[in-house]
């Protein structure tokens, strides 16, 4: 039932972050693709429609988030170190942008007539400065604070003991939605992303089945460190 459109693809973008951040989003760009794919083909294999639902795609592509995370946390070295994952997945006439962490995914249609760019979705960069993402947080016993006066990025604390447990410490995390940093899962900051459909043939002149020789859909993913130069439009 999954077709082999050749104008589908997978694009993925991960920043760790912690002491062991390389380590967690080389582990995630390894197994989350092909965590989504099992997800998805599981998806299609009890589904009896020829199309899957969207609805039941988006739920695939939450369960490899989670389960993905899982698998992190298991590892105590993991406990004080993550990575943002911000995917997007073309399947036939509908891109899925699913994200958890503060790195971006921009969505672009390009008519080649009139060459022109449209930036037709933009992910959610997920941070404590959200109020949804901040009332989680709070509900969830989390202290959220502005770490330097003079910027109004928002952070997470999350208190721990070192290794010998002979002292208490804090850490603060800006992102409130991410893969790892198991301590922080227990004050709020979640794995499951926010993931959204979007129906391409919306935005071609080709209705039917978003198929269209004109218009051609491309991706762009950045992290917070070009971001905090750079606007969306900009890149674009």
């Amino acid at each position: 039932k999954i077709t082999r459109n050749p104008k589908n693809f997978l694009v993925c973008i991960m920043d760790g972050h912690g002491s062991d951040g390389h380590a967690v989003s080389e582990y995630t760009a390894s197994t989350l693709p092909s965590s989504i794919a099992q997800h998805i083909q599981h998806a299609f294999d009890n589904d009896e429609n020829t199309i899957i639902p969207t609805v039941h795609v988006v739920t695939a592509i939450q369960r490899a988030f989670l389960e993905v995370n899982e698998q992190v946390c298991r590892n105590q070295q993991h406990l004080l170190s993550g990575t943002t994952a911000t995917v997007a997945l073309r399947l036939d006439n509908h891109l899925y942008v699913a994200s958890a962490g503060d790195t971006l995914m921009v969505v672009v249609a390009y008519s080649k007539s009139k060459q022109t760019a449209e930036i037709i979705h933009t992910s959610q960069r997920d941070t404590p400065n959200l109020e949804k993402e901040q009332e989680r947080i709070q509900k969830e016993g989390g202290i959220i604070i502005t770490a330097n006066p003079q910027s109004p990025t928002k952070r997470v604390v999350i208190p721990y003991l070192t290794q010998d447990k002979s002292e208490r410490m804090n850490l603060s995390l800006a992102v409130s939605r991410s893969i790892g940093d198991g301590l922080a899962k227990r004050f709020g900051v979640i794995a499951e992303p926010t993931v959204t459909a979007i129906p391409l043939h919306d935005y071609s002149t080709n209705k039917k089945d978003g198929d269209d020789d004109d218009v051609e859909f491309f991706c762009i993913a950045a992290t917070d460190g070009l971001l905090d130069k750079i606007s969306p439009e900009q890149l674009v």
